[in-house]
């Protein structure tokens, strides 16, 4: 049986959080209109395969300051095919195992630990959350609705060896129509680390200093990071499918 730290909801996401290592390149998988606001990279990497919210996605970040943006408009394997094995350091997918069947959302969760140096961060619900939306508009009043059905559910055996959990038994108090439900539904974090003890380290004094975009074209990045901005260059030439970022990856590539 799986060990799982217990707290209230209040305290999930601070409990979670402490957990979560620093990272200069991140991949925020079906991250919607919401990118993952948890841990601070200097390139934050959004995949998203759905128009509409590319495009409100493209308006909330322009003028961010703090990171990098790029965003692709493809499906999570379409991702995962380019990318080769390790060359991000962190995958985080928020809110999006349980809208896939859970043999698909397995396959998911064993080809980013291949993917990711660091970590995988995993947020969802506790259980079958059952969600819906039959005419096809999202809980933001968009056209999404088909992507926000709920098809499996998920409890921390289900992970197998090698994760931590945090999680709360009382997190969603009410559906995705605003309907109170009969008993709340739990949520929890599903965290799995890979780094060594030294890299722990190095990273831990790396988020000592700025993490702004200006100062980060100056610092001398590993060949890791490279490889993976590069890998992006060459995808967004041969395939066209760069929808936007705050600065492209060919400006980083030519401040090399």
């Amino acid at each position: 049986m799986s060990i799982v730290t217990w707290v209230d909801k209040g305290e999930l996401q601070r409990a979670a959080a402490a957990r979560f290592l620093p990272t200069d390149v991140l991949l925020d998988i079906g991250c919607g209109i919401m990118p993952q606001t948890f841990v601070t990279p200097a390139v934050h990497i959004c995949a998203e395969p759905f128009e509409e919210y590319v495009q409100v996605l493209q308006a909330k970040i322009n003028g961010s300051a703090d990171r990098s943006y790029v965003i692709l408009k493809n499906t999570w394997s379409e991702v995962l095919d380019i990318l080769p094995a390790r060359s991000v350091d962190t995958v985080v997918l928020a809110d999006v195992i349980e809208h896939l069947e859970k043999d698909i959302a397995a396959d998911l969760l064993r080809r980013t630990q291949l993917l990711a140096r660091r970590q995988v961060l995993i947020f969802t619900p506790l259980g079958f959350l059952p969600q819906s939306h039959p005419d096809g508009t999202d809980a933001w009043g968009l056209g999404g609705g088909a992507w926000q059905e709920h098809k499996s559910g998920w409890v921390p055996d289900d992970f197998g060896e090698g994760w931590e959990f945090v999680g709360t038994r009382q997190y969603y108090f009410q559906d995705n129509m605003g309907r109170p439900f009969e008993e709340p539904f739990g949520a929890f974090w599903a965290i799995r680390t890979s780094c060594s003890k030294a890299d722990e380290m190095q990273l831990e004094k790396r988020a000592l200093g700025p993490r702004f975009s200006v100062v980060a074209l100056a610092l001398n990045y590993s060949l890791l990071v490279r490889q993976t901005l590069n890998a992006l260059e060459l995808w967004a030439r041969f395939r066209g499918r760069l929808s936007g970022a705050k600065q492209s990856v060919g400006r980083w590539l030519g401040g090399r």
